[in-house]
C-alpha cells in the first residue's frame, strides 16, 4: 500500500501538529521540527523540541518563528529546562515581536560548599497591548492552583514528560522575572523573587527576598518601585527577623517602611511584590523604624521612630524606651515644621513641639 502524507495549507503549531483550518487563510510556508535529542561533544545531551518556521500568507503577513524547548543534565551544575520561543511578525502591516526565553536550574548543583537553584524568564512584546500565543508553559501557567516554588519552572505532561504546551498571555513591553536561590557556604544565603518590566507606560521593579548573612539571621524585603506618566513611587518593607544577631550577642526585632510618592495625585495605590498586598501611598515621604533591640541580655531599647514629609509638612515623632536592669530612661515626642510658597519665598512655621 501506499503511505499518506498530509501537508497542511499554513503554517503548523509549535509542536508540529496541524492547527485549525476551518477558515484560515492558506499561506507559503517551511517548517522543521524535531522531537528527539542531541548530544554534544559526547558531554551534555539536549532532549525536546527545536524548531524553525517560516511562513507568508495571501495578505501579505509573514513571520519568522524559532523555538525549542530543551532539558539537560550538566556536570556539576546540576539539571536544566529551558526554552526559547521568538515570533518575528513583518509585511504590509501588524509588524513587532512577540515571544519569551526561559532557562532554570531544577536542582541545587553538585559544587561542594555551592548551592544555586532558580529560573530566568525574558519576555518581549513590541505591541502596545497584551498579546496570546501559543507557547511552553510554566507551571502557573498550565495549573492555575500550583502553589509550589517553582511557577516560573517549564511545565511537563506527567504521562509523557514532554513540555505543556499551550495560550501564554505576553504583556506588552519587556519583562525579565529573576527567581531563586544561592547559597556560597555557611557566609551567604539569598532566596527570593526580582521582577523588572520595562512598557511604554511604566518602568516598574519588584522584590521579594530573604537574605541570611554570617549565621546572624535574617532579613526580609517585599518592595516595589515604579516610574510612569503621573510620577514616581516607591514602597519597602523590610524585618530583621527575632533571632537576628543572637550569635553576636544581639537579638533583633526591628521592622521598617520606606514611603514615596513625587506625583500629581494625592495618593497612589501600588501591587507588592508578592502579587497580593496593596499599600496607599500619599503624595510625599514617610520612614518608620519599630522593634526592641537587646544588648548581650542586659539591656533593652523599644520604641519607634516616624520621619515624614506630606503634605508641606515635615515631622518627626518618636517613642523610645531603653531599659539597663533596674533603671529605665523614655523618650516621646514629636515636631512638625509646615511651609507655604508665596512670592518666591519659603516661609517655615513650626506647628508643634512635644517631649
Amino acid at each position: 500500500g501506499r503511505l499518506g502524507q498530509h501537508i497542511a495549507k499554513a503554517a503548523p503549531g509549535l509542536d508540529g501538529s496541524r492547527a485549525s483550518e476551518t477558515g484560515e487563510a492558506p499561506a507559503i510556508y517551511i517548517s522543521a521540527n524535531i522531537q528527539g535529542s542531541i548530544t554534544l561533544f559526547d558531554t551534555i545531551t539536549l532532549t525536546g523540541y527545536i524548531g524553525f518556521t517560516a511562513s507568508v500568507d495571501t495578505s501579505g503577513t509573514a513571520f519568522v518563528r524559532i523555538s525549542g524547548a530543551v532539558s539537560t543534565k550538566i556536570a556539576f551544575l546540576g539539571s536544566l529546562s529551558g526554552s526559547m520561543d521568538l515570533l518575528v511578525y513583518t509585511g504590509l502591516s501588524n509588524v513587532g515581536v512577540i515571544g519569551r526565553v526561559q532557562l532554570a536550574l531544577a536542582d541545587a548543583g553538585m559544587i561542594p560548599g555551592f548551592e544555586i537553584r532558580g529560573q530566568f524568564l525574558l519576555e518581549i512584546n513590541s505591541y502596545s497591548s497584551a498579546k496570546i500565543v501559543q507557547s511552553f508553559q510554566t507551571n502557573a501557567e498550565a495549573d492555575p492552583g500550583y502553589s509550589g516554588t517553582q511557577g516560573d519552572i517549564l511545565a511537563t505532561d506527567p504521562d509523557t514528560g514532554l513540555f505543556v504546551i499551550g495560550d501564554v498571555t505576553i504583556d506588552s513591553g519587556l519583562r525579565l522575572i529573576l527567581a531563586g536561590k544561592l547559597v556560597l557556604g555557611p557566609l551567604v544565603e539569598v532566596e527570593g523573587r526580582f521582577e523588572f518590566v520595562i512598557a511604554p507606560d511604566r518602568l516598574e521593579i519588584k522584590a521579594l527576598a530573604r537574605m541570611k548573612l554570617l549565621g546572624i539571621g535574617n532579613f526580609d524585603v517585599n518592595g516595589v518601585f515604579l516610574v510612569d506618566g503621573d510620577g514616581v513611587a516607591a514602597y519597602i518593607d523590610a524585618n530583621l527577623g527575632v533571632g537576628f544577631g543572637h550569635d553576636l550577642g544581639l537579638q533583633f526585632d526591628v521592622g521598617a517602611t520606606l514611603e514615596l510618592y513625587i506625583g500629581g495625585s494625592s495618593q497612589k495605590i501600588l501591587t507588592l511584590a508578592d502579587g497580593t498586598t496593596q499599600v496607599t501611598l500619599k503624595r510625599g515621604f514617610k520612614l518608620t523604624l519599630d522593634g526592641k533591640v537587646t544588648f548581650l541580655g542586659f539591656a533593652d531599647a523599644e520604641g519607634y521612630v516616624t520621619i515624614t514629609i506630606q503634605e508641606a509638612v515635615f515631622s518627626v515623632e518618636f517613642d523610645v524606651t531603653l531599659m539597663l536592669g533596674p533603671l529605665s530612661v523614655s523618650a516621646k515626642g514629636g515636631a512638625a515644621v509646615a511651609w507655604c510658597f508665596r512670592f518666591r519665598s519659603l516661609r517655615p512655621k513650626v506647628r508643634r513641639l512635644s517631649t
